[in-house]
């Protein structure tokens, strides 16, 4: 059975970080003191923390102690540098950071671990990957379906995929990512050029068309087209299939939903948009033709006009 972690032990892992791999040297996360671990005892790490620190140090021993078996800590699994790793890697990804974040010198002082070129963050992101595929690699069965959908930003157009199976988990299916990034050329978004990307994108996994049981995507004559390419079945997105029917109830109104688009999308324009500000925290939802929008677009639209009969709106501004 693992043993308790020593309170000195849980006060140098959560306030300091070893200057080097094998240096008895620790340097203060809070304010880059150095200090230097004497023996096996951490009496001199912690007696700077009790000085310096001693706010954060009671926070962090209250909030501790409903936990009597401590939480060991990952440098005892792992080497400092690998926890330093995962953790630029984590801070990142999940953060939605540039890769030269940490070769800020502004951002260094706040940064717990040593700084990171670009170049290295990216060395271990790539093997990160590969190491990834290879576990999807091996998850993967020999048929599956496929999930995907596609979205522009910035004028540059992504598709993002996902394989399906059945699984006995508590939901009846797994759902694995296996890609998200634009073509690598845009020149055309034909059928034959989401062929050429879903191929792409199996073969890192060791996989092909044959492999695929059926599409799932909405109803395009894209993805009609790439599914009989495939000679495979074609399931459209339930939500773009129930907007194509409220599309064509709102055909038989007046022209009301038509106009409250052009309004909406006026509202969008940055003057406008700034004037609405001061009168509402709500923003104006635009139709979208590929999701079931019409009745979002039409109810924020009526919680906005009362805010609109504020705003000193003329023709020329809508």
């Amino acid at each position: 059975m693992q043993s308790k972690i020593s309170r000195g032990q849980r006060i140098r892992d959560e306030f300091f970080t070893r200057a080097d791999s094998d240096s008895r040297k620790w340097i203060c996360v809070k304010c880059k003191t150095v200090r230097v671990q004497k023996g096996t005892g951490y009496s001199n790490l912690t007696s700077h923390v009790e000085s310096a620190h001693r706010q954060l140090l009671n926070g962090f021993l209250q909030s501790s102690e409903h936990d009597r078996e401590s939480k060991i800590p990952d440098s005892i699994f792992f080497t400092p540098k690998t926890v330093q790793i995962y953790s630029w890697i984590d801070s990142v990804i999940n953060g939605l950071l540039p890769f030269t974040i940490f070769e800020k010198p502004v951002c260094q002082p706040a940064v717990k671990y040593k700084p990171i070129t670009q170049k290295t963050l990216m060395k271990y992101i790539h093997l990160l990957t590969e190491l990834v595929e290879e576990i999807i690699q091996k998850k993967l069965p020999s048929k599956f379906a496929l999930i995907h959908d596609g979205w522009t930003a910035n004028q540059t157009h992504y598709v993002g995929m996902f394989a399906t199976f059945p699984s006995s988990n508590e939901i009846g299916y797994e759902r694995i990512l296996l890609g998200f990034s634009s073509f690598e050329s845009e020149d055309s978004m034909s059928a034959d050029a989401h062929l050429e990307y879903i191929t792409f994108v199996l073969e890192l996994f060791n996989r092909s068309i044959s492999n695929v049981v059926g599409i799932v995507g909405d109803n395009s004559s894209v993805n009609l087209s790439s599914s009989r390419k495939l000679e495979t079945g074609f399931i459209g997105c339930a939500s773009h299939r129930f907007n194509l029917a409220v599309k064509n109830l709102f055909k038989e109104d007046d022209g009301s939903s038509a106009k409250v688009h052009a309004i909406v999308k006026s509202l969008r324009k940055l003057i406008l948009a700034a004037k609405l500000r001061k009168h509402s925290h709500l923003s104006p939802i635009c139709y979208t033709p590929t999701r079931w929008s019409i009745a979002a677009m039409l109810q924020r639209y009526l919680q906005l006009k009362p805010a609109l009969s504020e705003l000193d709106l003329d023709d020329h501004d809508v």
